[in-house]
């Protein structure tokens, strides 16, 4: 018979109840990742082919901004592709290293500096 200041058996039957529900609880998700049941739910992906390809058109006519219609456009609209870029001129990392040899860089050297603390 229990008394009130015995806790010892109560704990130690709570605790083998708790590791059987953990085990059981254990032993129940393992079997159910071990099942391979293919999902219910799964559908085929297909690619839709847009049989209608990418034209070059021109661009709306300039309309002004006070007037309200359901489209406005800017003056002065260009596509990406009518803008002009200038060619980059890169130099080779070869001459870049023969330029640093023949003139004898030297990088200064990198000062200390203390933050926060004493000196």
């Amino acid at each position: 018979m229990l008394e009130w200041g015995d806790t010892t058996n109560t704990l130690r039957s709570i605790r083998g109840e708790l590791i059987i529900i953990l085990a059981l609880i254990i032993g129940l998700t393992g079997y159910a990742h071990c099942q391979n049941v293919a999902p219910q739910l799964s559908t085929t992906l297909v690619m839709v082919d847009h049989s209608s390809k990418a034209t070059a058109a021109p661009l709306a006519t300039p309309q002004s901004l006070l007037v309200s219609t359901p489209d406005t456009f800017a003056h002065g609209e260009m596509p990406d592709r009518d803008i002009p870029i200038a060619p980059k001129t890169e130099v080779p990392l070869g001459d870049v290293a023969r330029w640093y040899r023949t003139h004898d860089y030297k990088p200064a050297r990198a000062s200390f500096v203390y933050e926060g603390g004493s000196n």
